[in-house]
């Protein structure tokens, strides 16, 4: 990944960070432990990152959509799948859209219930950010 790509990745599945901190931390990272940074990269190059065609990913987006129809919150959801929420937001929010409708009618998730749940959870944040005003 580049550094662009990496800063993005962080970003979205952890906390926000510019491309030109991680470039930093790299450098320093270097500097400080060059055979650990050798074996850090060894790993980065052979690891790939999953796609919600993986099976453990496509079982967590439905254990997501199920929790979620019961009126469980992300963090919820995230304490019940020893998971982060960012990554709870993430396979409700992105990779749900991205499965295909053989792949939607295999995990047993309907259309419409992702629409009310959307719904629910919009209302939610707006009911919330009225007790803060």
């Amino acid at each position: 990944m580049s550094l662009r790509q990496c800063a993005q990745y962080l970003t979205e599945n952890e906390f926000p960070i510019s491309y030109v901190t991680v470039k930093d931390y790299i450098e320093r990272g270097k500097m400080i432990h060059k055979s650990k940074f050798d074996e850090a990269r060894k790993v980065l190059e052979t690891n790939k990152s999953k796609t919600i065609d993986d099976e453990d990913v496509l079982n967590r987006v439905k254990n997501v959509y199920e929790l979620l129809k019961q009126g469980f919150t992300f963090e919820e959801i995230a304490k019940k799948l020893n998971s982060t929420q960012f990554v709870v937001y993430r396979d409700f929010e992105n990779r749900i859209q991205m499965l295909s409708d053989k792949q939607i009618i295999d995990l047993g998730i309907n259309k419409e219930e992702i629409i009310s749940i959307e719904q629910r959870l919009t209302q939610n944040s707006l009911d919330n950010l009225k007790k803060v005003v």
